[in-house]
């Protein structure tokens, strides 16, 4: 039995609106294509970051879920509560999304659960003042589910590089009266990500027997801007990855966007070996081997 990918979902909003709503949106949206509903689904996992009101409690993920049995009602559908869909929040920047894909394959592997629902966003904070904060508003969801006849994920691998610990720190302070949310991020982040993605794959292509030649399809994360460019230029994979580079940076839900333009134009449906690449602030990499056969 294998966890596949079943259907993923991504909405930008045409005006400002809060993150509830962005990824309910998005997460009723990847259930409809699906053609499932919550009752299906054992495990909700929000990887969110950034939100309007800076919220931290209640979880997002509970939040969601409830506003999620409300919609349901409202389309008069009757909702069947399974009574066992546990929620909570991981927080892992652009590699949260693939923190959620490992988890909820664990439980999908051990049976524990059917299918298993990641959502991840960002909204700009409206409180007090900002700086440096260039992240799109967008939400994204992913639903994993369990399939006999599809290998799916074969291989996680995270790595971390403390020694690059500084180069992004986000900050509040709050004095006289006036508040202040503060992103920092060192020139040399975009190169210092690529070095570590570099070291990163080396050691994941030994324990995997595999490497490039092998890999048909590239997912990647698109925070910080250019990664996917820049990742494409340095290893020859023009053909193997979609770079897209916008004048925003996606966060949270990088990962989620690429997939599903890749979902959309049948290159996912076409590949066999697929290489999930992510990267986030620590420096963290997060790398999977997705088996489509």
């Amino acid at each position: 039995m294998g966890t596949i990918i079943k259907s993923v979902a991504f909405h930008r909003p045409c005006f400002r609106t809060g993150i509830l709503k962005l990824t309910s949106q998005a997460a009723s949206r990847c259930l409809s294509y699906a053609g499932l509903s919550m009752a299906n689904v054992g495990m909700l996992i929000n990887t969110t970051v950034y939100t309007e009101n800076h919220l931290a409690e209640p979880a997002l993920s509970a939040l969601i879920l409830n506003k999620l049995q409300i919609l349901k009602v409202k389309k008069n559908n009757k909702y069947r509560n399974s009574g066992k869909i546990f929620s909570f929040d991981l927080h892992g920047g652009s590699t949260g999304v693939m923190s959620a894909m490992q988890i909820i394959d664990g439980f999908i592997q051990s049976g524990q659960i059917e299918n298993g629902l990641i959502i991840a966003g960002d909204t700009k904070p409206r409180a007090g003042h900002t700086l440096n904060y260039n992240y799109e508003d967008n939400a994204g969801a992913i639903l994993l589910s369990n399939d006999p006849r599809i290998k799916g994920f074969e291989k996680f691998k995270t790595y971390t590089y403390p020694e690059f610990e500084s180069s992004v720190i986000s900050s509040i302070t709050w004095g006289s009266g006036k508040f202040r949310f503060v992103i920092s991020q060192s020139e040399n982040y975009l190169k210092d990500c690529l070095k570590c993605v570099e070291i990163s794959l080396q050691q994941f292509f030994m324990k995997t027997n595999s490497g490039w030649d092998q890999v048909d399809l590239i997912v990647t994360s698109q925070s910080p801007p250019g990664f996917s460019s820049l990742l494409m230029k340095k290893f020859d994979l023009e053909g193997k990855i979609l770079p897209i580079n916008g004048k925003s940076e996606i966060f949270t839900a990088g990962v989620v966007f690429s997939l599903k333009k890749v979902f959309t134009n049948g290159k996912f449906k076409a590949a066999t070996n697929i290489l999930f690449v992510t990267v986030s602030s620590g420096i963290t990499v997060s790398l999977s081997l997705y088996l489509n056969q």
